[in-house]
């Protein structure tokens, strides 16, 4: 585990991790015009999935067998299981068959696609798709194209399979391509923005947004479990917790006395939220 001491010491925050995997590289080499972290947090967020997996994994074989273990999750290794398993590519053999990456994803001109009043996400991926987005623009002989006839020979054409299409789209409304490539059972979803989310239509029939009185806060947003359970469906019991909201219930549980309790939070040892405990 030389690899797992060398940086063991190293802070893991997710802008440091998302580095050290590639995702600044890989998105520059798609086109950024510099790296740049992806918008969102992602290996903190993605690795605690890992290790609820990794937990009971653990608990159940401990069941069978009657053993503990200890259980390591490393965000670096973590994230790379991800990203490798795109763009590991020729560096799988040994020696390399061909270079690294993933050349579908890392085209620059993968992305929402550009039209009339807006942008619209369009996959169009297998020869079935090909051809009848060719037959919605009226070039059904460009099937025969020698750069986009075959799936293997697209494979090796991406770039300019995705720039033709790219071009394309410019040329009608979103709501037209919608309707066009849905007619034609090609997958296609307008783009969200983050205030088109909170007034999804379809989030509002699920539920996954509600409603909730905070007691301090007043009135938030809470977004539901995203899991559907026939039984047992696990739900939040309580409030996103102030600072030291539960430093006594913590300390209790830890053994502490409330003698000793009181006294570390008189002396500042313990901290409770300004104005008193509120649970």
């Amino acid at each position: 585990m030389a690899g797992f001491l060398l940086y063991a010491a190293k802070a893991a925050y997710d802008d440091m991790i998302q580095g050290a995997a590639g995702i600044p590289h890989l998105l520059q080499k798609q086109g950024a015009a510099e790296p740049r972290y992806a918008p969102m947090i992602v290996a903190d967020r993605s690795v605690g999935q890992q290790v609820a997996s990794a937990v009971s994994a653990a608990l159940y074989y401990r069941e069978k067998t009657g053993k503990g273990q200890r259980v390591d999750v490393p965000m670096f290794e973590h994230l790379l299981q991800m990203i490798l398993g795109d763009h590991l590519g020729g560096y799988t053999f040994e020696p390399p068959h061909g270079p690294p990456g993933y050349i579908r994803i890392l085209s620059p001109d993968r992305r929402p696609y550009e039209t009339k009043d807006g942008y619209v996400c369009a996959l169009i991926y297998n020869d079935k798709q090909w051809a009848a987005y060719f037959r919605v623009i009226g070039r059904p002989e460009l099937m025969k194209d020698p750069k986009f006839a075959t799936q293997e020979v697209r494979s090796k054409n991406y770039d300019a399979a995705y720039f033709f299409v790219a071009e394309e789209m410019k040329k009608r409304t979103t709501a037209e391509w919608i309707e066009a490539l849905e007619a034609a059972d090609i997958p296609v979803q307008r783009m969200n923005s983050l205030a088109d989310i909170v007034a999804d239509p379809h989030l509002a029939a699920t539920g996954f947004f509600r409603m909730v009185e905070h007691p301090s806060e007043g009135k938030i947003r809470s977004m539901a479990v995203p899991s559907e359970w026939s039984d047992s469906a696990p739900e939040y019991r309580r409030h996103a917790p102030r600072l030291g909201e539960h430093t006594r219930e913590v300390l209790q549980e830890a053994g502490y006395s409330k003698e000793r309790i009181e006294r570390l939070i008189a002396s500042g040892a313990a901290g409770v939220p300004a104005g008193g405990d509120v649970s």
